[in-house]
């Protein structure tokens, strides 16, 4: 596993993880204030035709479904160095994980977390290293340092459902509505933040997060899927080598 890798997968990991997704900027206090001291206005028309909360309250019904769920599918696209990094990672809060990461130009790798191992099976040039020394797959400590930047997103995915639409400092995000918006072909809400990330959460059925975008401080896309359904990671179990002497 070169450095290069490792970085980029160490920047994708740190992107995901403060790029907006999770925290979305200060609270603006004046306005929460002058919101909350105002009394409730009548229905008027329009609101009576739209059924469709307030972008603060859907965002926090979506925190409250999240704290239900117990697993889900992530996938992201992240800017690193005017690269592309995709990746994909289905977990579940037992810490159990399937998916894989393809940094830029460099090879893919695909991954299955079970318990404390990591089976990483990569391709391309390193894929080609591992399969001299024998094997396909290389099974790792969960702990170890480069399977942790290769799978350390597992964990956003929920992260990010329980938190979206709150800053650093806990507080609800002043966001606006941006209209109806399909994701996946699930019916969503979708809201932007004074940073300008965008949030789409469902409209129909439990108020899932459905995607967010963020553009700083770089460009974040990412989809959240297949809510409570079972993570079944099956570890590979021929063309296996230990990967410790490879991977520090």
């Amino acid at each position: 596993m070169n450095n290069g890798r490792r970085a980029a997968a160490a920047a994708a990991l740190s992107v995901l993880l403060g790029s907006g997704m999770v925290a979305c900027g200060p609270k603006d206090d004046a306005k929460d204030k002058a919101a909350g001291s105002a009394p409730a206005a009548p229905a008027s028309a329009s609101t009576s035709s739209s059924p469709t909360p307030e972008p603060k309250e859907l965002l926090k019904q979506s925190r409250e479904a999240a704290t239900k769920v117990k697993s889900v599918r992530v996938a992201f696209t992240v800017d690193v160095d005017g690269k592309p990094m995709t990746g994909e990672a289905f977990e579940d809060r037992d810490g159990n994980c399937i998916g894989w990461i393809h940094p830029g130009d460099e090879d893919r790798i695909e991954f299955v977390r079970k318990g404390g191992t990591t089976w990483l099976t990569p391709d391309g040039e390193f894929g080609k290293s591992v399969q001299k020394l024998g094997g396909k797959t290389m099974k790792i400590a969960a702990d170890n340092t480069t399977a942790k930047q290769l799978t350390g997103f597992c964990e956003t995915g929920l992260q990010i459902l329980a938190t979206g639409g709150l800053s650093n400092a806990g507080a609800e995000v002043t966001a606006t509505p941006g209209g109806a918006k399909d994701v996946k072909g699930v019916k969503g809400q979708a809201f932007k933040a004074a940073d300008g990330t965008e949030f789409v959460v469902a409209s129909e059925g439990p108020a899932y997060l459905l995607s967010t975008t963020s553009s700083t401080p770089t460009k974040v896309d990412m989809t959240y899927s297949d809510f409570d359904r079972p993570v079944e990671p099956v570890p590979p179990t021929s063309g296996v080598i230990d990967g410790s002497p490879i991977l520090h």
